[in-house]
């Protein structure tokens, strides 16, 4: 057991939090998309729950406001 959870209920529930998660960060990467053309910027790399965007330093700020609303 763990903590009330049996190997197999631990397994499905983990998957389903997964599946979820990269469901969530692909949609992120699309609507990113738009965004990163209309400021000069590019996708580096997805780390687990994180985008790393490279953007033009002066653009900085209006990148960040842009892809928080997005």
């Amino acid at each position: 057991e763990y903590e009330g959870f049996d190997a197999t209920a631990r397994a499905a529930f983990n998957f389903v939090c997964q599946g979820g998660t990269a469901d969530v960060s692909k949609l992120m990467m699309l609507r990113a998309r738009p965004v990163c053309e209309r400021f000069g910027a590019r996708l580096l790399i997805q780390i687990h729950d994180e985008l790393v965007f490279e953007v033009p330093r002066e653009r900085t700020g209006e990148f960040l406001a842009a892809m928080r609303a997005v």
